[in-house]
This record gives structure tokens, sequence and C-alpha cells, in this order.
């Protein structure tokens, strides 16, 4: 019987993290871990909080490419006009 309950909350835990990662695979990275599982002190701790690390990481990459993003926006915008009055003063 112990065991039974044991390996039911392993099993349970394992099912939780490949929720959490199937979210993460999905592209959500706004999902919640349960505190509890964050806490836990075994392997299944460990995966969770390697998933947690993993979803600050992500959304710390993306914040860099979306900041990258909008400072080549306006690199690109700042070429064409340079491009263009170079353009009109070889046409005139």
């Amino acid at each position: 019987m112990l065991i039974q309950l044991i390996m039911l909350s392993i099993v349970r835990a394992i099912g939780k993290s490949v929720k959490s990662l199937t979210k993460v695979a999905d592209g959500e990275l706004a999902i919640q871990l349960d505190s509890k599982m964050l806490a836990r002190r075994d392997e299944i701790g460990d995966i969770v909080r390697a998933i947690d690390t993993l979803l600050k990481k992500l959304k710390v990459i993306i914040e860099n490419i979306n900041k990258s993003t909008v400072a080549l926006d306006g690199f690109s915008g700042d070429f064409k006009q340079s491009f263009d009055t170079i353009n009109n003063s070889i046409s005139n």
C-alpha cells in the first residue's frame, strides 16, 4: 500500500512536469509552477526547478530579441533616410 502511494505521487509529479514542459513547447511562458513542486527535495523537484530556470532564461532571451528588433527597426529607418538623401543628391 505504501509503495503504491509513493508511486502514485511520483507519477502525478512527473505528469505535472510533462504538462508544464508541453505548455512551454507550445510557446506559453507565463505558466506558474506549483510551489510545492518547486520545494520538493528530490529528483522531481530538481526537474521542476530546471523548468523554472528554463522559463526565466527564455523570457530574458525573448526580451533581448524584442529590444534588438526595435533597435534594428530604428536603424533601418535611419539607413533608408540616409540612402534616400544620397540618392536625391546624386539625382540632382
